[in-house]
């Protein structure tokens, strides 16, 4: 059979998709992929900074997903085994303090959704769930109603969304009371920006939650596995939450997978008295993918990313401070944490016309949004990918 061409293959999907998926489409066709860079149709390579992840082929959690399918790739969640025995179980030593029990499933948002039924179970009679404005939420019917989307059709889900803004302590003990079930927020804002949320005011939200019976809930979906210079996000300051969502990179850049990690007694109050069924999944917690899973958890404390992220932090904000000096009417400020990092361009127009330069080149961004450009390299970038990647985005903008 002929190959068809990249044209052939994006108009056959055009023809097909739901309109609201061909927006942002890029016009190309992934072949391959290996570690940051991936490989498209006619010989084109380009290097993904938009997509965050793990990143591609990793030896070990290929080989680790081929064994585990030639075994046995799927199983009913009645029964155990061993790959989901050994993750669990490396999940609890891995996770901030007295985080031991965790649930497995396909996603990071399937693992949101369920942190918020565990809520449920535990505060039933609380409705109340305060949310930081401008978090990533995902795209379930949860995530869409807490980030205000879809609302007049979504108003009847079991909690009513308390939004206040980023970094605004006061508003958040104010907005949390004995009505509150849980408090929702990311550890590192990344809807306009690279922003850490202080430590101080994480120490001060843990204890108001301790003081009102409610749960503290840490999305790291985007921010965890070393990212950020940390294993988790959470870990720059010190706090531990009650409930600790992750996803995204777990699978491997293999097979989706998601898990949160919760305290012993929010799991027996909930489960020692309530209908074990309120979490299922037909293919959650899979062997192949708890294989994917382990294989990440082991790379990442094998090669140190924690460490390698830090660097890579280091090594972005000397080059991309470099950028806005000699650029200063164009570039207002610049965020970085591990290899999370932003540009603050004058104008959106600014932005994306690099966004667009870098693209010819061959650097993948997001879409510029309120001015910022950012850049989420996945977690197995190298040192060459992310000089090639400063070195487009520096012709890009001289060239712009």
């Amino acid at each position: 059979m002929q190959a068809e061409s990249s044209q052939e293959v994006l108009h056959r999907y055009r023809r097909h998709a739901p309109p609201a998926l061909l927006v942002d489409l890029v016009d190309e066709v992934v072949m391959s992929a290996e570690g940051a860079t991936l490989h498209c149709a006619g010989d084109r390579l380009l290097l993904d900074f938009a997509s965050g992840g793990f990143g591609y082929g990793h030896p070990r959690v290929r080989e680790a997903v081929a064994a585990q399918i030639e075994k046995a790739p799927l199983s009913s969640r009645i029964l155990i085994s061993r790959p989901l025995a050994m993750l669990v179980q490396r999940l609890a030593e891995m996770a901030p303090g007295e985080l031991q029990v965790s649930y497995v499933c396909n996603s990071g948002e399937e693992a949101l959704d369920s942190s918020l039924k565990l809520t449920k179970g535990y505060a039933p009679h609380r409705r109340n769930l305060v949310v930081v404005e401008g978090c990533d939420f995902g795209t379930l019917s949860h995530g869409l109603y807490l980030a205000g989307i879809g609302e007049s059709y979504l108003r009847h889900l079991p909690f009513v969304p308390v939004r206040v803004p980023f970094g605004d302590l006061q508003a958040m003990l104010h907005a949390v009371d004995d009505s509150t079930a849980a408090v929702l927020l990311e550890p590192v804002s990344l809807a306009r920006g690279v922003q850490l949320t202080p430590a101080e005011y994480l120490r001060a939200l843990r204890q108001r939650c301790d003081e009102t019976g409610t749960l503290m809930i840490i999305n790291e979906i985007q921010t965890a596995l070393g990212r950020t210079g940390r294993e988790f996000a959470v870990e720059h300051s010190g706090v531990v939450p009650d409930v600790l969502v992750l996803g995204g990179a777990l699978g491997g850049g293999i097979i989706p997978v998601g898990a949160y990690v919760t305290r012993v007694p929010i799991n027996s109050a909930v489960y020692d008295r309530r209908n074990p069924t309120l979490h299922g999944s037909t293919t959650g917690a899979n062997p192949a993918s708890c294989a994917a899973a382990l294989a990440v958890l082991e790379t990442l404390v094998e090669e140190r990313l924690a460490e390698r992220h830090a660097q890579h932090g280091r090594t972005l904000t000397l080059a991309l401070e470099g950028l806005r000096a000699r650029h200063p009417e164009r570039i207002r400020q610049v965020q970085v944490l591990g290899s999370l990092a932003a540009l603050e361009f004058e104008s959106t127009e600014r932005a994306e016309a690099v966004r667009r330069s870098a693209l010819e080149r061959g650097l993948l961004l997001r879409h510029a949004a309120d001015g910022w450009l950012h850049m989420r390299p996945p977690l197995l970038v190298s040192a060459t990918e992310l000089g090639g990647a400063l070195d487009i985005l520096t012709a890009s903008l001289e060239m712009e």
